[in-house]
This record gives C-alpha cells, structure tokens and sequence, in this order.
C-alpha cells in the first residue's frame, strides 16, 4: 500500500489547489493520503484562502498538535 504525504498543503498556491482537488475528487487513491498545514484547512477555507472543496477532501480525520 502506498503513502502519499502533502506537507504544509496550506502554503499551496491556488492552481495547484485546484488541480490537487481535481485529481482526488476523479480518481480514488489506493493507499494512504496525509497531509500536513500550520492552520486549520476548514478556518482557512471559511477566510477564502483555501479552497473549501479541498479541505472536505483532506480533513476526513484531523488530528490537531500544540505548538512545540
């Protein structure tokens, strides 16, 4: 089974977004799909600056850490 990380997902420009949310809405993903952010995907989405579509894609589990 293949993993596949993202890390700080919420650094990605607005073209890659769109293209990454394409590609997992269309084509299931066989394996394991993480992906790391500094903030909330959903907080980021609801300031428009993060594509809603995307966060419901990537937020099936969160697991939020404290700062160290």
């Amino acid at each position: 089974m293949a993993s596949l990380l993202f890390h700080r997902v919420d650094e990605l420009p607005a073209d890659a977004q769109v293209a990454l949310a394409d590609i997992l809405a269309r084509r299931p993903f066989l394996g394991r799909l993480m992906a790391t952010a500094a903030e909330p995907l959903v907080e980021l989405a609801r300031r428009g600056k993060f594509r809603a579509n995307l966060a419901a894609l990537l937020s099936t589990i969160t697991i939020e850490l404290p700062p160290l």
